[in-house]
């Protein structure tokens, strides 16, 4: 793999590199969904274990909850799988592990 480094016979692999599974979801509508996110061959995602954030609380933007959520992020849980069509997703941002309790 072109993304690591091979150091005293560990391999590191790149942060940018790797695909997290929890990513927060900005869908058309202004709807932001973190969760479990399954891509599919035609772009479309499925979302699970999801929450949808109804405030962010950040000083940052939206990008901050990547880390977690804030002391005031409010986020409700969605109660099921969303599939999200390709045309709807805007944007996808790569959360840290165990960063959001799912």
């Amino acid at each position: 793999m072109k993304d690591t480094i091979t150091i005293d016979g560990a391999t590191y692999v790149a942060l940018d590199a790797i695909d997290s599974p929890v990513k927060i979801v900005v869908i058309e509508g202004r709807w932001n969904i973190v969760g479990r996110v399954e891509t599919h061959e035609d772009g479309s995602l499925t979302i699970r274990d999801g929450k949808i954030l109804t405030y962010w609380g950040t000083t940052q933007s939206l990008g901050e909850l990547a880390n977690g959520p804030t002391s005031k992020t409010k986020a409700d849980a969605c109660n099921g799988v969303a599939r999200v069509p390709a045309h709807a997703v805007l944007l996808t941002i790569d959360c840290a592990d165990g960063a959001w309790k799912l």
